[in-house]
Order: C-alpha cells, then structure tokens, then sequence
C-alpha cells in the first residue's frame, strides 16, 4: 500500500498530538494550562466582536439583529477555544519531539 506524502504528513502530525499526552510529565496539568489560555484568548476576542455592534449598529442592519450577533459571537468563540488548544498540543507535541531529538543541541538554533 502507497502512501502520500500528504497522507504520511497527517499521520505523523496525528501520532505526534496523540504522544503528547503520554510524553508530557503530567498531561492534566499541561491540558488545563492550554485550556485556560484558549479561554481567555476566546472571551478577549468575544469581547472585541461584541463592541463591533455598539460602534456601528447601522453596518448589521438586515443581516444580524443584537441577539443574532451575540449568538454567532459565542459560536465563534466555541470554535475559537477549541482550535487554540488543539495547536497549541500540536506544536508543544512538535517542540518536545525535536527537544528529544536533539534539534536545540545551540548549534545555531533549531534545524
């Protein structure tokens, strides 16, 4: 069986995320660092989007009422979370896998 390079790539991105629980010394206090950190960045940019209706109602006239915008908000913000967290294990996953492969050996940086 072939497998592409695009294919081999999300495997190894997939396995990586998946070995950063079982890597990381202890994965319940790193997972609630990276959640707490999403949130706040989540309920920030919440926050910014929701003055977005106060500085100009006019601009969602027919297209969002204030209960509308306030709702796609909190999706927005859902999402937001979630993608944050999910990349920020991807590149602790990605950081750690090169730390233990002697990619930072000060030799000019990492390769």
């Amino acid at each position: 069986m072939k497998v592409s390079q695009r294919q081999l790539k999300k495997i190894i991105r997939e396995e990586r995320a998946r070995l950063l629980k079982e890597q990381l010394t202890d994965a319940v206090d790193w997972q609630n660092l990276l959640e707490n950190m999403s949130v706040q960045v989540a309920d920030k940019f919440g926050d910014d989007m929701a003055i977005l209706f106060d500085e100009d109602p006019e601009a969602f006239r027919g297209r969002s009422t204030r209960e509308e915008w306030d709702s796609q908000v909190h999706n927005a913000q859902l999402e937001l979370e979630s993608g944050l967290v999910t990349a920020m294990e991807e590149v602790i996953a990605e950081v750690e896998s090169r730390l233990h492969g002697a990619d930072y050996t000060g030799r000019g940086g990492p390769r």
